[in-house]
């Protein structure tokens, strides 16, 4: 248990932008070597859960992702800043975006969600490239500029840093969409996609454990050894981030050692090897029920609206959530979705196939 740390080539000109800078509300953590997440203090986490527990329960309603286990397709729009042709320059290969999405993927194998890129934009600029870092006024003009999508698009941006060579990335939380909407998103060290040269950091670990922020998640060390830490019983305590990959207990109020592999401390990345713990899988996906999923819709797919057979609810009338049935789908999934019709109102698309793989094997907690 824890705490939070964590479009085309622009002309070759530097990009102007007249729109106003985003303010950062939380306080920064002052160990942001490795993180700049802004972290929140208890007074802050304390409104924030609270906001949390009201939100997941008024989106039960509606929401079929938490309860059943529905795989979540995110759409990635990811965004590429440099400052001159090569790679020391931040110009990342369209290979090496990909490669990054194949880590995210195999890091969240044991989730929901999957994440595909949805579009990859290409923007000169020695002054975001350089000089966009948390809550300043770069990183506010860079992503008024460029952010797209809604609170269900993860927009990951790939800078440089260079006032703060240690910082690797920082994130903001689900829950502060609905105050900064335009803020929402990821922001990386370049050097850090799979095959980069920051050392000990270029495996791809470092857009997981910064998704894994925007997903809902602190980090292991949050609130270090006492409290309600990152609010995941499953994580064992932490008076501190790890840096490198040394085992050890730095807590003597419990018998379990410190969390050094799980993808939310700082170790190097070849030591953050452990997948999420079922805590933090549940709270990613209470996360995205309550802040992320209502405008959330699968890879190819759209809102729409079908007739729903009536067939008795069976089995799984305690399941929330009801399905939007394109006619083109299964005679299995008909069954299904029409047994679920007594479960909920509001109804959502997916793609045939995973639908009819996910609803015809369907078990609910």
């Amino acid at each position: 248990m824890k705490f939070a740390c964590c479009l085309s080539i622009a002309a070759a000109l530097l990009i102007s932008v007249s729109v106003n800078p985003i303010p950062v509300l939380s306080v920064l953590s002052a160990d942001d070597a490795v993180c700049s997440t802004p972290s929140r203090s208890p007074a802050e986490l304390a409104e924030s859960e609270a906001r949390f527990k009201l939100s997941l329960e008024s989106s039960r309603s509606f929401s079929p992702f938490e309860k059943c286990k529905l795989r979540i397709d995110i759409p990635v729009v990811f965004h590429i800043l440099y400052n001159g042709p090569d790679y020391v320059n931040g110009n990342l290969s369209d290979s090496d975006v990909h490669a990054q999405i194949t880590v995210l993927n195999n890091r969240f194998s044991n989730t929901q969600f999957r994440f595909y890129l949805a579009n990859l934009t290409r923007t000169f600029s020695d002054q975001f490239f350089r000089f966009a870092h948390v809550g300043n006024d770069n990183q506010g003009y860079m992503k008024a500029a460029l952010r797209q999508g809604n609170e269900a698009t993860l927009n990951i941006y790939t800078v440089a840093f260079k006032k703060k060579p240690t910082l690797n990335g920082y994130s903001t939380f689900p829950d502060s969409f609905a105050t900064r909407p335009v803020d929402d998103g990821v922001v990386i060290l370049y050097k850090t996609l799979p095959g980069g040269s920051q050392p000990i950091h270029n495996l791809g670990a470092i857009a997981v454990h910064e998704t894994g922020h925007w997903l809902g998640l602190y980090h292991t060390f949050q609130g270090g050894c006492d409290g309600d830490g990152d609010f995941v019983d499953d994580t064992p305590p932490e008076d501190g981030p790890s840096y490198a990959c040394d085992e050890r207990d730095s807590c003597t109020n419990d018998t379990l050692p410190d969390p050094i592999h799980n993808l939310m401390d700082y170790s190097e990345d070849a030591c953050r090897s452990d997948p999420f713990t079922p805590g933090q899988v549940t709270r990613m996906s209470q996360q995205w029920s309550a802040f992320r999923a209502k405008n959330a819709y699968p890879k190819g797919s759209q809102a729409d609206t079908a007739t729903i057979p009536n067939v008795d609810p069976g089995s799984h009338s305690e399941c929330d959530f009801g399905m939007i049935l394109k006619p083109q789908c299964s005679p299995c999934v008909a069954k299904v979705v029409g047994a679920l019709r007594s479960c909920g109102d509001v109804l959502w698309d997916f793609d045939c196939v995973d639908l009819a793989k996910s609803l015809c094997g369907l078990t609910c907690e």
